[in-house]
């Protein structure tokens, strides 16, 4: 589960064996900035990066590394996730979404 905490972090338990809530990610966006929780280190690197996926190019993306297995999470305002590569390779994507 996640949920925002009294500081608009969003913070949960991100597996099953996690007995405490960690924060999974911050409510402001600064490039360089740091976390840490049960699947890593994780940094912003981009406040601004573009991810291209068979479906469509997402601009204007939050691009987030866990610094542990070379993973790169995009996510787009609005959206939400919307890619993840690792070693440079795109390993998961958005296939199809719908706003209503």
């Amino acid at each position: 589960y996640s949920r925002t905490d009294a500081d608009g972090n969003i913070v949960g338990m991100s597996s099953k064996t996690t007995t405490k809530e960690e924060m999974l990610m911050p409510i402001e966006f600064i490039v360089g900035q740091t976390w840490t929780n049960e699947q890593g280190t994780s940094k912003i690197i981009d406040l601004n990066a573009t991810i291209e996926t068979p479906e469509k190019t997402y601009t204007g993306c939050i691009a987030i590394s866990t610094e542990e297995n070379g993973m790169i999470s995009y996510a787009k305002k609005g959206i939400g996730p919307v890619a993840i590569t690792m070693g440079g390779k795109l390993m998961a994507y958005l296939y199809e979404y719908k706003l209503n």
